[in-house]
């Protein structure tokens, strides 16, 4: 139960490749991804692949945003 609360799982639903498609390559997309976190803006993460995420991305913030920004 102690490394539950250190793992998070995020992810495009159904698979990454379909995401890709549609907002380019990897880093295009974690650039944003990573600014957007450390700002709080959610633009990326509100996309129709990625929004399932909300909760751990919440999650996510509480627990690394201090550490990393």
């Amino acid at each position: 139960m102690h490394l539950q609360e250190r793992v998070f799982i995020l992810g495009p639903r159904p698979e990454p490749e379909r995401l890709k498609a549609t907002l380019g390559s990897y880093e295009t997309i974690g650039r944003p991804i990573a600014t957007g976190c450390r700002d709080g803006n959610d633009s990326v993460w509100n996309h129709d692949l990625l929004r399932h995420n909300a909760g751990e991305i919440a999650r996510l913030r509480l627990r690394v945003t201090h550490l990393l920004f």
